[in-house]
């Protein structure tokens, strides 16, 4: 039992920060409020909440499924780009290497662009097998994750001096918890800039919790209330723009149209898109937060 309670006040501490920037809430508050619940929530890697896949006829990872039909499933551009940029030990851990494309004797990882037209299956990285494999676990929540949170709210409360090293126990959290040598990640720390120095700390810590949130929903989340990572709308998309919202249910549409279009979405193609106005917790953060003018 003492593990639930750590694990709904982890929770707790997330939802906290998911209204911090919506429109009348105070994001002091909130910040305050995942403050006193990671108090009582995971405390290391111990303690992350994980739905174990032992592999087998009916115990495998849903995931595994795409390696056993030789399906494809594809790394995308946006992904590998980042970890490239950032010289990021992750990489082969989150990306396998494609398989027939090397320069000049060395392995690539090329993630395919959204939208675009499909390219040779060998020269395209999958997903890590990492998180394919038939007894891969299923990360919940996890401490990595609360260390960003714990990140985020001091950020709010304090500034970026105390939001650096909850940020930094975050990425070595999940870099440990994906068996990351211990070298590497050392020599990635040393790498990352202090929050107190960099333009935008929101966007660092952010960009460093999407990673560790790696194939979960959260990172859609963060980024409906914060903006963060920056990222450009494929012009060839079918749908205009970037979803914010979940496609509204069909029985929604058809039986409470009045309620529907009072929400400010239209019950016709609109509603049964992942498109229409944001939800009501998606904000903006303040520039005391993202360190703008």
């Amino acid at each position: 039992m003492t593990r639930w309670v750590k694990l709904a006040r982890t929770v707790q501490a997330r939802h906290h920060l998911r209204l911090a920037y919506a429109p009348g809430e105070n994001a002091q508050e909130h910040a305050q409020a995942a403050l006193s619940a990671l108090g009582e929530g995971f405390s290391s890697n111990a303690d992350d909440a994980v739905f174990e896949y032992p592999g087998g006829a009916g115990a495998r990872n849903p995931l595994w499924r795409y390696v056993d039909r030789n399906l494809l499933f594809t790394a995308s551009e946006f992904t590998v780009n980042m970890l490239k940029e950032r010289s990021d030990p992750r990489l082969p851990i989150m990306v396998e290497p494609a398989i027939k494309d090397l320069e000049n004797g060395e392995t690539v990882y090329r993630g395919h662009r959204n939208a675009a037209d499909p390219d040779p299956d060998s020269t395209i990285s999958e997903v890590g097998h990492f998180f394919t494999a038939e007894d891969a676990p299923l990360n919940v929540a996890s401490y990595a994750d609360a260390k960003f949170t714990e990140a985020e709210a001091h950020l709010i409360m304090s500034g970026p001096g105390a939001a650096d090293a909850p940020y930094r126990e975050g990425i070595r959290a999940i870099m440990e918890k994906w068996e990351v040598a211990s070298d590497d990640i050392d020599a990635y720390l040393a790498e990352r800039p202090m929050l107190g120095s960099v333009a935008n700390p929101l966007q660092e810590i952010i960009t460093e919790k999407w990673i560790a949130n790696y194939l979960t929903v959260e990172p859609w989340n963060d980024w409906r209330r914060t903006g963060y990572p920056q990222v450009e709308p494929v012009p060839e998309a079918f749908l205009p723009g970037i979803p914010v919202r979940i496609r509204t249910p069909e029985s929604e549409l058809a039986n409470n149209s009045a309620n529907v279009r009072a929400s400010g979405i239209d019950p016709g193609l609109q509603g049964m898109l992942f498109s229409g106005p944001s939800v009501w917790w998606g904000g903006s953060p303040p520039a005391a937060v993202t360190g703008g003018n």
